[in-house]
């Protein structure tokens, strides 16, 4: 006797029919364009064309996971001058500590007006362990995910939310490192410190500073993503 299935079993069937009729009708055509003889499509019964087959789809997807990304918050520039950026972090009530405020004052800060920015984030709870878990490790997986380097303003244009409203504690914009006066390369970070007081601060852009396992690094999101 035929199981009775419900609406959306039969919604997820017909779906699933459909993708692989679409799959069957691709293989015809790209067998078509490249010339292959009549028939060769049957090797894919074969363990070998599985094989092959299974291969190929798995570097396919690898691409297309480079496109679907969850965009994880947009913000958009203002124009503001960043002392005027400054002022509105500090009316949101949020501490600008000094050496955030000595980053912003270096001629490779710039401010834009009307930019969109689509951010996405790394955890740092997604590398094993904390040998892993380095600002060089960071941006290298950001890079390898297909990521852009955001300007350092994003800082700026995220440290007006709360840190509840970021969901994070703390959050390291990943822009190209920044020499403090003191000589140190610094980018800029919004956090929660532990007495509650939130602050648009600094982080050390040592390649081989390791960073906790609650950190989560802001980069672009890539171009064309779809989600």
């Amino acid at each position: 006797m035929a199981k009775s299935r419900n609406a959306k079993e039969i919604e997820l069937i017909e779906s699933g029919w459909g993708v692989l009729a679409g799959f069957n009708h691709l293989l015809v055509t790209l067998a078509a364009k490249m010339g292959l003889p009549s028939g060769t499509l049957y090797r894919l019964g074969t363990p070998e064309g599985q094989e092959t087959l299974l291969a190929a789809t798995k570097a396919f997807l690898a691409e297309v996971a480079k496109t679907v990304v969850p965009v994880w918050r947009t913000v958009t520039s203002t124009g503001q001058t960043s002392k005027q950026l400054i002022t509105s972090v500090q009316q949101a009530g949020r501490t600008v500590i000094n050496w955030a405020k000595d980053l912003m004052s270096k001629p490779q800060f710039v401010v834009t007006n009307g930019m969109m920015y689509r951010l996405v984030i790394i955890r740092g709870d997604e590398f094993a362990t904390d040998a892993e878990r380095t600002f060089a490790a960071v941006r290298a997986e950001g890079l390898r995910r297909g990521y852009g380097i955001p300007p350092a303003e994003v800082a700026l244009l995220l440290a007006q939310f709360s840190q509840a409203q970021l969901g994070h504690l703390w959050l390291v914009v990943m822009h190209d490192p920044i020499s403090a006066s003191d000589g140190g390369l610094e980018v800029l970070a919004v956090y929660r410190r532990g007495d509650g007081v939130e602050c648009l601060g600094m982080w050390y852009a040592d390649p081989a500073n390791q960073v906790g396992r609650g950190v989560a690094f802001v980069f672009l999101a890539p171009q064309g993503v779809v989600v």
